[in-house]
């Protein structure tokens, strides 16, 4: 009847341990999830959308549209966060353009047809709703795959973070202090002693009852509880979480083709990892926003004659001026101009006539332009 009494709250109990346990196993894939989402989209949001006109590239309204304002309300920089951010997490995004700018819509309902343009309905922008259908050529619509990929790592994920949540309660329940209060057989049971008895707990006993997991249990006098420690061969310490985290974090790098050593606290040979990065993961996204816009933003005449817009990701790496100065010197000797090797660096360009001269090297000119000279070497 004591021990009946002592543990009424049971159910209760576990009720909370379960939700506890679920959202520690959500934050953990979240909080990764997000990781690699926020780390792909402030890099893409660095590249630049360069705008050409009959094959040349100039900056005109569409580069402003795409590199600093697409809306009265976002800088381009936040703008294409967002945007990637809902790619990466919902697998698909869509943006359409109203009077001459462009919107993230928060949601809407696309009619998928095989021979006649998709009709995108219901879309909302914030609390707007449009209140009329789009036609597939009046937005930009973005898919990632068939599969959603945020929602195939979560399934992975999910055991692991069970895993996780069991090896964070081990190493809390291992590392807690456990203690009986012995009692008198004679101990009432009622409700209001039951308050008293939790009241001097927690006032006398307080500063026992610091640690995580620490418990006391009442123990009414011909009764005894007794709890075997765990040996050393199983106890859990921090170092096995964090490598049931590490392995949760490989599945989402991978998933989204970001070099693991990214991640890793002590990263080597980081212009590797910056390049690998940018082949599998940036340049493949840079490729898919572009079709989309030269498809949908130029008619077909228009990309024939040269108006087309591409996304460039060299700027988005860090260089080391002096490191690539012979590299440089030798571009320039093979016919860039000073402004195309500047554009490659993601420098500013000189708005001097010279700066868009091209030279090359008698080592490399044509034969004739050398004066016909046939014994040159």
């Amino acid at each position: 009847m004591g021990i009946k009494a002592w543990f009424k709250r049971g159910d209760q109990i576990k009720e909370m341990v379960y939700t506890a346990s679920l959202a520690a196993e959500m934050a953990y894939q979240n909080f990764i999830l997000q990781a690699c989402v926020k780390m792909i989209s402030e890099i893409f949001a660095r590249a630049e959308f360069a705008t050409y006109i009959s094959g040349k590239e100039q900056k005109k309204d569409n580069y402003y549209l795409f590199n600093i304002r697409p809306n009265k309300n976002q800088s381009a920089t936040e703008f294409w966060k967002v945007a990637i951010s809902r790619l990466l997490n919902n697998n698909e995004v869509l943006i359409i353009q109203q009077s001459d700018e462009l919107f993230i819509a928060d949601g809407f309902t696309a009619k998928e047809y095989v021979l006649f343009d998709t009709i995108y309905s219901d879309v909302i922008v914030g609390d707007l709703n449009f209140g009329r259908a789009f036609t597939a050529n009046e937005v930009f619509h973005w898919k990632l795959s068939d599969q959603n990929m945020s929602m195939q790592f979560t399934l992975i994920a999910e055991k692991y973070s069970r895993l996780m949540a069991s090896a964070t309660n081990s190493f809390n329940r291992s590392n807690a202090r456990r203690a009986t209060l012995k009692l008198d057989t004679t101990y009432s049971q009622s409700k209001d002693k039951y308050a008293e008895l939790k009241k001097t707990i927690e006032t006398n006993y307080s500063q026992f009852l610091k640690t995580e997991n620490a418990a006391i249990l009442p123990v009414a006098e011909g009764l005894e509880y007794s709890e075997k420690d765990l040996t050393p061969a199983v106890k859990t310490d921090t170092r096995d979480i964090t490598h049931l985290f590490n392995d949760i974090l490989g599945f989402a790098a991978l998933a989204f083709g970001i070099p693991r050593g990214l991640f890793n606290d002590t990263v080597v040979d980081t212009e590797k990892l910056i390049k690998a990065l940018l082949i599998f993961c940036i340049s493949p996204l840079a490729e898919l926003i572009a079709d989309e816009i030269n498809g949908k933003f130029y008619s077909k005449s228009q990309y024939l004659s040269g108006n087309y817009v591409r996304i460039k990701t060299e700027r988005i790496e860090a260089t080391d001026i002096v490191s690539v100065a012979t590299g440089a010197d030798v571009l320039f000797r093979i016919g860039f101009s000073v402004n195309d090797i500047l554009r490659q660096l993601g420098l500013e360009t000189i708005s001097e006539p010279w700066a868009d001269e091209h030279y090359v090297t008698n080592n490399y000119s044509n034969v004739v332009k050398r004066g016909g000279d046939q014994n040159a070497n």
